[in-house]
């Protein structure tokens, strides 16, 4: 058994990125946990902070088992407001969520995206983890630590001078588990969109299409690992 933890910005980042992965991952027996530092979000929700979490429950209920259910750790900070936060905070509630669930593998925004507070997010999480990487006596680091690619973030960011996502780690996913992202998605208000947008239905199928015929297999979801613990070979 593997315990994955996922580091958004928004209700949905998850999904949007691993939500096929996910899915697999609970069904074979691994532990899944969320932190999602903007659960506020005015933008879509009106302050409405248990319209949030209540989707996101049932979203989750959608990728995860009844006897394996994802563990979420929401934090309040502002849609938009990340780059004026307090930074040193959000890198330690960070390290408070990596020392409650301790991880194996921790996946996060890629800095690139164009959302400002995906940046934020993925800088207070790559942090956070070199911070625990270099305690000492823990037994137990962390394998992995992983970006991921959202659709209409990833592939939007414009910006020449920012890295764009390389994805290097390709994990085979079933129909089910793509089929199952999409409905978990389709839980959240306005995050699906009509043809050709990149939320699109068609576009979220599409994608691991294209990312299996990358890698040799029918379906798959990308992934850009930025580091991993040294092994035998």
């Amino acid at each position: 058994m593997n315990k994955h933890l996922f580091v958004v910005a928004h209700p949905d980042d998850e999904v949007l990125g691993a939500g096929a992965f996910i899915f697999e991952a609970t069904r074979r027996g691994d532990q899944v946990a969320v932190a999602v530092l903007n659960t506020c979000d005015t933008t879509r929700y009106e302050k409405d902070t248990s319209q949030i979490l209540g989707d996101m429950m049932k979203s989750h209920a959608i990728l995860s088992t009844p006897e394996n259910k994802i563990k979420l750790f929401p934090f309040g900070y502002i849609d938009s407001n990340f780059n004026s936060a307090d930074h040193r905070k959000m890198v330690q509630d960070i390290e408070g969520v990596i020392e409650d669930f301790r991880p194996d593998a921790i996946f996060t925004q890629h800095p690139g995206d164009i959302n400002t507070d995906h940046y934020w997010t993925a800088a207070s999480c790559m942090e956070a983890f070199h911070l625990w990487q270099r305690l000492r006596g823990y037994s137990r680091p962390i394998e992995a630590l992983y970006l991921m690619e959202v659709q209409s973030s990833t592939d939007w960011a414009l910006n020449p001078s920012e890295k764009r996502f390389c994805p290097n780690t390709f994990v085979e996913v079933s129909q089910e588990a793509v089929q199952a992202k999409v409905n978990a998605l389709s839980v959240y208000e306005n995050v699906i969109r009509p043809v050709p947008h990149p939320r699109s239905k068609e576009a979220l199928m599409a994608l691991p299409v294209l990312r299996g015929a990358q890698s040799g297999v029918p379906l798959a979801e990308a992934f850009e690992c930025v580091f991993r613990k040294a092994a035998d070979l």
